[in-house]
């Protein structure tokens, strides 16, 4: 899971700059299910400006991981750029194997994903719930998506469940027992239309791979890697025209609705 200099500061602001996102962002975080962290004014102004604004939240409490947070604001469409982010015949997370085992349609959805780590580290694996927040989406007017993943409850067992029944195919019992689970995992995918037809694009987690790895470890390659990522949803973004048509599985808004095909 993905890892400030002074900006001179403009006379005035973008049509849709600090003030409008600034309240956007107040009503985003009153209905999301992970709300952001305060962004100051001049942060907002770095995005209006097209830079990747990170942000290391550093919890009061040392037992609770670190979180990892980034904005870009991009000229992508917000529904390109949803499209690309859901699809699954895109990969994000590289090297993962993956498993829905509950039924397409039930929300939250619960999801097996397992890592095969290059030695001489061992395996991770976790069960998260996963879901998109639809009263964002209504209290937005349709503007702000959400899409966030946490740990289950009783997620192990669930998994361990599952791979003994054959419903993870490239895992095994063996793999599985060797695997460590991890102790943190959660985040979000956030989306929110402008005025102007681009898109704050967001990206949070917080993460404890566990073993004798520290979390600032994972934190530091989170914020290194994150501008990375938002570049790489933003060219998948830019062939979901072509791509999400015809016999496309049809996939859902952080609305709850079908987006419809192009």
């Amino acid at each position: 899971m993905p890892l400030l200099l002074a900006l001179l500061i403009p006379a005035t602001a973008p049509a849709d700059g600090p003030s409008v996102l600034d309240g956007l962002l107040d009503t985003y975080n009153d209905h999301a299910h992970f709300p952001l962290p305060d962004i100051d004014t001049g942060d907002l102004r770095r995005l209006e400006d097209g830079k990747v604004l990170k942000v290391r939240e550093v919890p009061e409490d040392s037992s609770q991981p670190m979180r990892v947070v980034g904005l870009l604001i991009t000229a992508q469409p917000r529904d390109v750029l949803w499209l690309a982010n859901r699809d699954t015949h895109y990969s994000i997370a590289a090297g993962a194997t993956e498993a829905l085992l509950t039924p397409r349609g039930e929300w939250p959805q619960i999801w097996y994903q397992h890592i095969d780590a290059p030695r001489p580290f061992a395996d991770r694996h976790w069960t998260i719930d996963v879901s998109d927040t639809w009263q964002l989406a209504k209290a937005t007017d349709g503007r702000c998506w959400e899409h966030w993943w946490s740990l289950s409850d009783d997620g192990l067992a669930y998994a361990k469940k599952a791979v003994s029944a054959g419903r993870v195919p490239t895992v095994s019992v063996d793999t599985f027992e060797d695997s460590i689970y991890t102790p943190a995992n959660r985040g979000a995918w956030l989306m929110c239309a402008l005025d102007d037809g681009r898109t704050l694009l967001g990206y949070h987690t917080s993460v404890v791979v566990g073993g004798r790895i520290p979390d600032r470890v994972i934190a530091d390659w989170g914020m290194a890697t994150l501008g990375r990522m938002f570049r790489k949803v933003e060219a998948q973004a830019s062939e979901q025209r072509e791509h999400y048509t015809g016999g496309h599985y049809r996939i859902h808004g952080g609305d709850g609705q079908e987006m419809p095909l192009y």
